[in-house]
């Protein structure tokens, strides 16, 4: 498969690439299990043949064929290995870029809900500082008149009570 199909697989196929391969190396290895007891087989026919040469070719086939087997599983191997390693790395580097994007979106938005809330809290605390400035006046303004009006409700009271008391020493005399 070449390596620009491979990358375009998803990750669930690039598992079943890999399961396949591994199901690939264990019958490899069980055709290697069969050939070593085929040849283990082979010689005791070489004993029971009684014939050196004609042992020597038929284990030299099995040793061929299993020597090959297991070359060709070997490559495979590296071979999927290596592009499954790439495939990592590219999907690694587009999740870390990825990341990355996610990241400065997320400090610009911050940096912008700062502002409003500094400008938002800037505008009530300087109508805080206002509503309170407005208030001291208020009270300083309603204390002065407090005691303005008790101060001419006593003098009212005094002068009252002075006209009642001339009022009343006239009607004596």
């Amino acid at each position: 498969m070449a390596r620009t199909d491979l990358q375009k697989l998803t990750r669930a196929e690039l598992l079943e690439l890999l399961i396949e391969q591994t199901k690939r190396a264990d019958e490899l290895e069980a055709q290697l299990a069969e050939a070593r007891a085929q040849l283990q087989s082979r010689e005791i026919a070489i004993n029971e043949a009684g014939s050196i040469a004609n042992a020597a070719l038929k284990i030299n086939g099995v040793f061929t064929a299993a020597e090959d087997a297991a070359s060709q599983y070997l490559e495979n191997i590296k071979l999927h290995t290596s592009q499954q390693q790439e495939i990592c790395q590219k999907i690694e580097a587009d999740a870390r870029q990825h990341a990355s994007e996610i990241i400065r979106h997320t400090e610009l938005k911050c940096g912008e809900i700062e502002r409003k809330v500094t400008d938002y809290w800037n505008s009530v605390s300087q109508r805080i500082d206002t509503m309170y400035q407005e208030y001291t006046a208020l009270h300083e303004i309603f204390q002065t008149d407090t005691k303005d009006m008790k101060h001419a409700k006593k003098e009212s009271e005094v002068s009252g009570a002075a006209r009642t008391a001339k009022g009343t020493g006239k009607r004596k005399v």
